[in-house]
């Protein structure tokens, strides 16, 4: 039993880094040699953060390293601080650098299939440009917004945020990714009744999978995962192979989509979703960063227009 500590809202940022790292590695002996530390240090500092939060935040009953359930949340939080502060470092260091930059976050949902090709897009119109992408979840990219470390951030379906001006700049929607030998494959749309006796590849971090469960519940339905990973390369992998479906907003794969794979319109009362550019108000975007806007804007109707 771990004591509670008094101090627990003191932990350090490298104290989160070590946290993340362990677990993420299979051992500790693994994660002291990413992070080029002795175990015996690892596993000191794991005591220490345990001792000021007061609880465990690994299973140490097992043979394998597990994390506890306070392990789990203190490990989705400490992604997000430790990136934040990692992009905020790299924004200090960039301010004093003498190319040009523009600085934009977006939801992870965009980033696979519309922010490579608007990127593309616009280094091809203004070369001397270079862009720096964050690829984060709505509640940080807001942060990002106010407190000026991006010129804008792409989001879907915010309320109306106060200071802040957003702009309808497209929508999304969720595809079903299936074999291409599925006998699904050549239907041009798909409804939730006819997925439910089908196996379910649910994908992606917590947070999305919550996401994903609160539409379906919303929706009216129960769909039990026959299988449940954190990487949605290997969702779309199993999908390929006839194994079940994966929920994937449609701008999320590269288009042309693979030809072991087929992508079915989700028949959705949510669906689809707008897409806003958030920026400050008063703060007058270059015309440069409304290009790459533009760029974007263009890509998410490329994504709607496809099957």
């Amino acid at each position: 039993m771990v004591a509670r500590a008094s101090s627990a809202g003191n932990l350090t940022i490298r104290q989160l880094q070590i946290f993340l790292v362990a677990s993420r590695s299979e051992s500790f002996s693994a994660a002291a040699e990413k992070l080029g530390i002795s175990q015996p240090s690892l596993s000191a500092s794991i005591s220490r953060i345990e001792q000021q939060l007061g609880v465990s935040v690994f299973d140490r009953s097992t043979r394998h390293m597990n994390l506890t359930r306070e392990g789990g949340r203190l490990a989705v939080a400490a992604a997000d601080l430790v990136h934040i502060y990692q992009s905020t470092i790299r924004n200090i260091r960039n301010e004093a650098d003498p190319v040009a930059r523009i600085r934009f976050a977006m939801v992870p949902a965009l980033t696979g299939g519309v922010a490579p090709a608007a990127i593309a897009q616009f280094r091809q119109r203004h070369p001397q440009y270079e862009v720096s992408l964050h690829d984060v979840f709505t509640e940080d990219a807001i942060s990002m917004v106010q407190a000026a470390f991006v010129e804008f951030a792409i989001l879907s379906n915010v309320p109306r945020l106060v200071g802040m001006k957003q702009e309808i700049i497209g929508r999304i929607r969720i595809d079903v990714i299936v074999s291409s030998q599925s006998d699904l494959a050549g239907q041009a749309s798909i409804g939730w009744d006819e997925l439910t006796e089908l196996p379910l590849i649910l994908a992606g971090s917590m947070k999305r999978r919550g996401h994903l469960q609160a539409i379906w519940e919303d929706a009216g339905y129960e769909l039990r995962p026959a299988y449940e990973v954190n990487d949605i390369v290997t969702a779309v992998s199993l999908a390929a192979e006839g194994l079940g479906y994966v929920l994937l907003n449609n701008t999320y794969l590269p288009r042309p989509l693979n030809p072991r794979l087929a992508a079915i319109r989700l028949e959705s009362a949510s669906m689809p979703r707008q897409m806003h550019a958030v920026y400050l108000e008063g703060h007058d975007l270059s015309p440069p960063t409304l290009d790459l806007i533009a760029c974007i804007k263009a890509q998410l109707l490329a994504a709607d227009q496809q099957g």
